[in-house]
């Protein structure tokens, strides 16, 4: 006789612990459950989607993952997890980019909000905003700002109007390795505040109507504590010199932060306003984590 457990005795082990992972999820979506029944008490209840504490969740369990199990698959799983347990506490409906021959954005929004979120598919990007703005859907997909548009989406954030969508996510927000220019990468929006995770990459929109340069702005920029990098541009057709820029600054920017009215001040009169239109976590690169410590 072998010594040691017999093939049965592991196959029951692994039916008990999924029994206890079973009890344990169960457990974890009646908490879930009373979080929502709270925050419909207290009237704060518009969208249970909190992408920033998610972040922190899936990038907590990823550093402290180890063994041969795959990181790549925690973080598969936490995600259809923390989606599902969103829809007990409402449902999630999400309108996508989605251009003719061009399922990308939607494969994003898919691996992002789950299998339980109801995906609307839009030709164009203005009726993905007036989808969230109107309250349509719960959240947009929308791509990447890159360089100068004559007619860029996210000049659509830039208003003081608090009803007005933002940015809260980065899509996908695990990655493997080095950047690959053949990945899809988008950005979420939704008529909430971005959430600070200790790791975070906001969008800020400056708004010019004068000859000033870039170095000019990253210097006014840096001396206010802010280094930036340039993301976007739109120019405006009419002999007005009015232009919008998009950076990116490396931290947590939230409204009215007041390194933009310093930013403002020290870049002098053709900078007529800089606000933050949001934010998101930086990418996990899941090749760049050690073993836990």
């Amino acid at each position: 006789m072998p010594d040691g457990p017999t093939l049965a005795d592991l196959r029951a082990d692994i039916d008990a612990i999924d029994d206890e992972i079973h009890d344990l999820l169960m457990r974890r979506t009646d908490i879930v459950s009373r979080i929502g029944a709270l925050k419909k008490a207290n009237n704060s209840a518009d969208l249970a989607l909190r992408p920033g504490r998610e972040a922190a969740i899936i990038r907590r369990l990823a550093l402290r993952h180890h063994g041969p199990f795959p990181r790549s698959v925690i973080v598969r799983i936490w995600r259809e997890l923390l989606s599902g347990q969103v829809a007990v506490q409402g449902p999630v409906s999400v309108a996508v980019f989605a251009p003719d021959g061009i399922s990308a954005y939607r494969d994003l929004a898919r691996d992002q909000f789950g299998i339980r979120a109801t995906l609307t598919d839009h030709r164009s990007v203005n009726p993905v905003l007036q989808a969230v703005s109107g309250g349509d859907a719960s959240i947009g997909v929308l791509p990447m700002p890159l360089g100068e548009r004559p007619d860029p989406w996210w000049r659509g954030l830039v208003t003081d109007n608090e009803t007005v969508p933002r940015v809260i996510a980065r899509l996908p927000f695990a990655v493997s390795g080095a950047v690959d220019p053949d990945r899809t990468d988008a950005l979420a929006i939704a008529r909430v505040d971005p959430e600070c995770t200790g790791d975070d990459v906001s969008l800020v929109a400056i708004e010019t109507d004068g000859d000033i340069s870039r170095d000019r702005m990253r210097d006014a920029l840096k001396a206010s504590g802010m280094d930036a990098s340039w993301v976007g541009m739109w120019q405006d057709t009419d002999d007005s010199g009015r232009a919008l820029h998009l950076v990116s600054i490396d931290e947590y920017i939230a409204r009215g932060e007041p390194r933009l009215d310093a930013f403002r001040e020290k870049a002098g009169e053709a900078v007529r306003r800089a606000m933050s239109i949001g934010g998101y976590a930086r990418q996990l690169d899941l090749d760049d984590i050690g073993a836990p410590a």
